[in-house]
């Protein structure tokens, strides 16, 4: 991640960033969210969502997460989406063990514009 794209995340209000420090204040987790404004509907997305791998299995994706429903709401929003890719089984079962249901698959195309 660039610092310039950092900061433009930091002073947009349609963005919030959590941080999860361990007791020695070392961060073990960060998470995302935004606002996303469509013809077809507003919601938040979640944008990312990262543990630590030494952190992880201690609920810390779960605090993580429920900031970002308290965000969420805070901000006008009533849906929160989240993307996960088709391979990532254990996030999967992490979103529907805290209440998410997939309601959609799909595939993802890019193109370089460079």
């Amino acid at each position: 991640m660039s610092k310039e794209r950092l900061q433009y995340i930091l002073e947009n209000e349609d963005n919030g960033i959590f941080v999860y420090e361990d007791q020695d204040r070392l961060v073990s987790g960060w998470a995302h969210i935004f606002g996303k404004h469509l013809l077809e509907g507003v919601y938040a997305e979640l944008g990312g969502i990262i543990v630590d791998a030494q952190h992880r299995q201690r609920g810390i994706g779960k605090i993580l997460l429920k900031e970002c429903e308290k965000w969420a709401i805070n901000h006008g929003y009533s849906e929160i989406r989240v993307r996960s890719g088709g391979t990532r089984e254990k996030a999967h079962q992490f979103y529907i063990q805290v209440g998410y249901e997939n309601t959609k698959w799909q595939k993802v195309f890019d193109r370089s514009l460079k």
